[in-house]
């Protein structure tokens, strides 16, 4: 089934799709996986989070919107941060790049409350020097705003920081990303490609279009927690998870309590 769709099952009937980071995480994987016979790609926590624009002051939700037609696009992957265009129109950016930056000031003696910095600077270093001497990288609610900030950097070269920005890859359940799995995030970071599986005979992590259907590991905890457990159902087809797919003898597993027929831990789904 699709990773979405993967997710509001496990959370519903077990805790939340697996994540898969550490040496013990891969072993108890490995070891359900060879008890069922399976080794392909299976859908796994971790996922681009591309739906969580916000503004930097105080983590406001996006109301107005000005974004150019097509975008965000991530087009080059991994286009976190945004800017205004002098037409003031919206575009995603690597937060890496250097441009001039627009702050905000919200102090209530404020005779200005958006300040143009031309200093180039990457998104995080223009929200450091916003924070320090205004109030933060400028938040735009309205189209009002939006206005007043074009009529300041119609002279600028190059499209300057706002305070939009998203999340990038991260667990389903919030699990702290490792250093590692940061790696593979940035390996896997394709266009359009933003939920992952765990494949098992490579011990690797890789992305797909998150429409694609696909088994998929649940954590449903248990006695020994962060342990594996893998079950087959048929998913794909929407069919009833307890519904055996290879015979008598699956279908006598199915029978017993969960606790006697699979590994507590994570469960895999077709």
């Amino acid at each position: 089934m699709p990773w979405g769709e993967a997710q509001n099952y496990c959370r519903e009937n077990h805790i939340d799709l697996a994540t898969v980071q550490s040496v013990e995480d891969w072993t108890t994987l490995q070891e359900v996986a060879d008890e069922e016979m399976f080794s392909s790609f299976a859908w796994i926590g971790l996922y681009n989070d591309f739906n969580s624009w916000r503004w930097s002051y105080q983590e406001e939700s996006v109301v107005f919107k000005s974004w150019y037609s097509g975008h965000p696009d991530n087009s080059g992957t991994g286009e976190e941060c945004a800017g205004i265009h002098y037409t003031g129109s919206w575009f995603d950016y690597y937060c890496s790049d250097t441009r001039p930056f627009v702050c905000s000031d919200e102090s209530t003696n404020a005779t200005e409350k958006m300040v143009v910095i031309k200093t180039l600077k990457p998104w995080l270093d223009a929200q450091k020097y916003c924070r320090e001497n205004y109030t933060d990288l400028a938040t735009v609610r309205s189209r009002d705003d939006n206005n007043q900030i074009v009529s300041l950097i119609k002279n600028l070269q190059s499209n300057p920081w706002i305070g939009l920005y998203r999340d990038s890859w991260k667990w389903s359940d919030q699990a702290n990303l490792t250093s590692s799995t940061q790696l593979t995030a940035q390996r896997i970071n394709r266009k359009g490609e933003n939920c992952a599986g765990a494949i098992y005979d490579s011990t690797s992590i890789n992305a797909d279009v998150c429409s694609g259907l696909h088994y998929f590991y649940c954590s449903i905890g248990g006695a020994d927690e962060g342990a594996e457990a893998l079950h087959l159902g048929n998913l794909l087809q929407g069919e009833d998870p307890g519904e055996p797919t290879e015979g008598a003898e699956r279908a006598e597993e199915n029978s017993l309590p969960e606790d006697q027929r699979a590994f507590h831990g994570n469960t895999l789904y077709p």
